[in-house]
């Protein structure tokens, strides 16, 4: 019967320290998310799909900034490449070209590196499916009307693999 007795106050005090560990986790699980409740808010999101039977060289994606948009703080522009394990290659070059209302032009020529050397996929993503943001550009002022044009410059045509490319902007909070 002590034995028993035992036990039992055993038990009570590894449910007490149980308790008093999972209360622990969600404060700390709390703060994290108020802490990331001042990430930076995004003000633009838009993808292109690409056609499943390969995306043509010639066949550029165009993303335009509307006016409605208001994106008069600095921002940080991402470029987002979502594709499926038909992907034949470690990265992805990309040509960007970026036109703003004043009619500046850039154009540059990106590459984005989607698996490890050892072919282990990067970003996010299971089965089929990866996605791999790259930053574009960071801390910048976009005019309204901004439009960016995004074609690959890989040897492959069609390029079979690719599903989306996308923008999204992000509004800084510093």
């Amino acid at each position: 019967m002590v034995n028993h007795k035992s036990e039992i106050m055993t038990q009570r005090k590894l449910n007490n320290t149980i308790h008093r560990a999972a209360i622990s986790f969600i404060a700390a699980f709390c703060l994290i998310l108020v802490g990331c409740g001042k990430s930076d808010e995004v003000v633009y999101t838009q993808f292109a799909a690409i056609d499943a039977s390969g995306w043509e060289r010639m066949g550029c994606v165009e993303f335009k900034l509307d006016s409605a948009v208001n994106v008069d703080d600095r921002c940080d522009v991402l470029l987002v490449v979502r594709h499926s394990n038909e992907y034949r290659y470690r990265s992805l070059c990309l040509t960007v070209e970026e036109m703003s209302l004043r009619h500046d032009v850039k154009v540059d020529t990106i590459e984005i590196p989607l698996a490890t050397p050892s072919g282990e996929w990067q970003g996010r993503g299971s089965g089929r499916l990866y996605e791999v943001v790259d930053t574009l550009c960071r801390n910048v002022t976009l005019s309204a009307d901004h439009l960016w044009t995004v074609g690959h410059a890989m040897r492959e045509n069609p390029l079979v693999g690719v599903n989306d490319i996308g923008i999204v902007i992000k509004r800084r909070n510093n």
